[in-house]
C-alpha cells in the first residue's frame, strides 16, 4: 500500500513541477510582452509629440510591427530537435 501511495505522490509531484515550470514561462513571456507594449507606446507618444511640435502631420503607425498575440504565437511552429540552426 505504501509503495502505491509513494508512486502516486511522485506522479503528483512531477505534475506540480511541470505546472510550476509552465507558470514561470508564462510569467516571463508576460513580462517581455508588457515591456514591448510599454516601449512601443512610449515610442508612439514621442513621435506624435515630435510631429506636433514641428507642425507636421501625426505619423501613422499602421505598418509598425506589433507584439504578437496568443493566436499568432500558437501559429508559430516550434523547431524540431533535428532541424538545423537558422544561421
Amino acid at each position: 500500500m505504501a509503495a502505491a501511495e509513494n508512486v502516486s505522490l511522485r506522479s503528483q509531484l512531477k505534475n506540480r513541477e511541470k505546472e510550476l515550470n509552465e507558470l514561470k514561462d508564462a510569467a516571463e513571456t508576460f513580462d517581455a510582452e508588457k515591456s514591448m507594449a510599454v516601449n512601443g507606446a512610449k515610442y508612439k507618444t514621442v513621435k506624435t509629440t515630435e510631429a506636433e511640435l514641428l507642425g507636421l502631420p501625426a505619423p501613422s503607425f499602421e505598418y509598425e510591427r506589433q507584439v504578437p498575440g496568443d493566436e499568432e504565437v500558437k501559429k508559430t511552429l516550434e523547431p524540431a530537435a533535428d532541424d538545423p540552426p537558422a544561421n
